[in-house]
């Protein structure tokens, strides 16, 4: 076995940090993606070339007919018979990068299929048939999944997951079997489903990089002057009055200062006197400098650094060139990852009800990488 504990479908924890620890890790992912405009650049630079790939179906090399054409009706599946479409399943299949996993519900029927595929002498053949598709492939998304049931003899096999479905729709925690599922986990290690996500090496960063951020407005906001006001004689009620003046000056925070009894000034022997003087709002220490860093950290951590270089005050394109290789791996990486599920858990099974072949068509990604 691998190690990885599974106590009636719940995965033992292994993380630390009390924001990472499932289902908080959801919700804090979740948080990353909504509210921060480099965590969303770095999952586009993950998930953009792989949505804008051209996908298609590869027949196996010196195919048969029966392969020929088993491979023409996979392409003819993924263009006319999936609900919602290729683009959105993919969509929702990238999910893993930010959560760690992607679950789907796979609903099949029987009905009439019309397509055409070419034998190698290019002579065209139409098929007119029932056959069994993959009609639907239902997103169970990251947050609804409760626990990852497992085999008793053997936990690196999937039996089901059991979904928390809270709405008062139906049933409450359904179990779905292994059979109808598409799982795709990122990352995994050992016999952990929940796989990693590419946003967990980036918290560090894009925490110090909130404070950062909040800090330097809080500063910006009092290097506009600190209200002082020097009170020679004032009741309660006009002290009070004044504290809530220089509230309402401000948002947030509310620096200011009140010197009751303050000696008068020859400026207001009689009077009041109230004072804007300037004050550096960065502490003499400017927050920016660091905020540049883990944004640099945040690219790095999707081998992204080289889009950086335009930022900063030196740069090359023959730097930009070399880093840019593997990065392109990285996203070969994860193309092939997405192939390989696909490949094993929808097409093979709807190539076997369709098909009585012993090589599979496989769907693949090509064009990733634009070119100028």
């Amino acid at each position: 076995r691998s190690g990885t504990i599974n106590t009636s479908g719940f995965i033992s924890e292994t993380e630390t940090n009390r924001n990472l620890i499932w289902p908080q890790n959801l919700e804090t992912y979740a948080e990353m993606k909504a509210t921060d405009a480099t965590i969303r650049w770095i999952l586009a630079l993950v998930k953009f070339p792989i949505l804008s790939a051209h996908w298609m179906v590869e027949a196996p090399d010196d195919a048969d007919d029966q392969e020929l054409e088993a491979a023409a009706f996979v392409e003819h599946w993924k263009e006319e018979h999936l609900a919602g479409g290729w683009f959105n399943f993919l969509r929702h299949a990238l999910m893993c990068e930010e959560f760690g996993h992607s679950v789907f519900e796979k609903s099949a029927d029987l009905r009439p299929v019309e397509f055409q595929w070419q034998s190698d002498d290019e002579t065209a053949h139409d098929v007119s048939r029932e056959a069994f598709v993959v009609s639907k492939l239902g997103p169970r998304l990251p947050r609804t999944i409760l626990k990852w049931n497992v085999a008793d003899a053997d936990p690196s096999q999937l039996v089901s997951v059991t979904q928390w479905l809270g709405d008062g729709r139906g049933e409450t925690n359904p179990e779905i079997p292994a059979s109808r599922l598409v799982v795709f986990t990122r990352d995994q290690e050992g016999d952990d489903f929940r796989g990693t996500s590419v946003l967990r090496s980036a918290y560090r960063d894009w925490r110090y990089k909130l404070d950062l951020e909040n800090l330097e407005a809080i500063g910006i906001e009092r290097s506009t002057g600190l209200p002082i006001a020097y009170v020679p004689n004032a009741t309660d009620d006009e002290q009070d009055t004044l504290e809530n003046a220089f509230r309402a000056l401000r948002q947030q925070e509310n620096p200011f200062l009140i010197i009751p009894k303050a000696k008068q000034s020859a400026q207001a022997p009689e009077g009041w006197v109230i004072d804007f003087p300037n004050v550096s709002g960065e502490g003499g220490v400017s927050p920016n400098d660091a905020i540049q860093r883990h944004e640099a950290a945040l690219a790095r951590n999707v081998l992204a650094e080289w889009m950086r270089l335009g930022h900063e005050q030196t740069g090359a394109r023959a730097t930009a060139d070399v880093q840019q290789d593997p990065y392109w791996q990285g996203i070969e990486a994860e193309v092939r990852f997405l192939e390989d599920v696909i490949n094993e858990q929808i097409v093979a099974p709807m190539v076997g009800w369709n098909y009585d072949v012993k090589r599979m068509p496989r769907l693949k990604a090509a064009k990733i990488q634009a070119k100028n």
